[in-house]
């Protein structure tokens, strides 16, 4: 999933810089205060070597808190490194510790175990889950992983036009798992309703990720229609073809 991993689990971290406790503070808040979320975004995927840049645009949906989280992810178009566009419909559920890919155009489903029923797993806990969204995160669960510090995003087409946000730069402590593939990730917030606006995660290859998240709402704003994709999808036609894949299995 492009890297979403790494990129969420590069979410934040309190240092001694003027305002970010202040920042942490209010995203913390604000973490214990979202049930519900849902926002549109567009992923811009560079390659190291050719720089080349894929795109994928869709929907993102969350519900509940910590261990108890469910969220889906629906990607509906992708554009490759030519320019050349393709709608897409791949839609992902998780809950109770499976992420299930559904493909509409195949009829396959796709789940894989990622973290036992016993286990207090968060997928958006950082360094933990899949989810490439900085919402709902706990200022103790990101004090343990990274360094931070004021910044500005850097100069994109995809960034520009952004204002009245805080920005900070995160450094992976190194020796995390984190800090072997990722260099640093310049994240943003909206000032006013602290909510995620854009996410840059420079990896050490030379490879970079951009989300940018619009259309951001929370609790009782995210729409119906929004929640039923937490739901499995209807296939295209017959039933699924299920693949069921523990944790741990290859």
């Amino acid at each position: 999933m492009w890297n979403v991993a790494l990129i969420l689990a590069a979410s934040l971290l309190s240092q001694t810089v003027d305002g970010t406790s202040a920042i942490l503070d209010a995203l913390d808040k604000a973490a214990v205060e979202t049930n519900r979320f849902s926002a549109h975004f567009s992923v811009a995927k560079v390659d190291p070597l050719t720089e080349e840049t894929e795109r994928r645009s869709g929907e993102i949906v969350l519900s509940g808190q910590g261990a108890q989280r469910s969220a889906a992810m629906v990607i509906r178009q992708f554009i490759d490194g030519t320019g050349r566009v393709e709608q897409e419909n791949r839609h992902f559920v998780y809950a109770k510790g499976w992420l299930t890919e559904y493909d509409r155009s195949t009829g396959h489903a796709t789940a894989r175990q990622l973290a036992l029923a016993d286990e207090n797993y968060d997928p958006l806990r950082a360094g933990e889950g899949p989810i490439p969204v900085p919402v709902g995160q706990r200022r103790s669960d990101l004090e343990k992983g990274f360094t931070i510090a004021a910044a500005a995003f850097p100069d994109d087409p995809m960034l520009r036009g952004i204002s009245n946000v805080a920005v900070l730069r995160l450094t992976p402590i190194e020796g995390t798992e984190c800090a072997r593939e990722i260099s640093e990730i310049v994240m943003g917030w909206d000032l006013t309703t602290f909510l995620p606006v854009a996410v840059v995660a420079q990896n050490k290859d030379g490879g970079r990720t951009i989300i940018r998240f619009s259309k951001s709402v929370t609790n009782a704003q995210v729409s119906d229609a929004s929640m039923l994709l937490l739901e499995p999808p209807a296939p295209v036609q017959g039933e699924w073809i299920r693949d069921m894949i523990p944790k741990g299995a290859s």
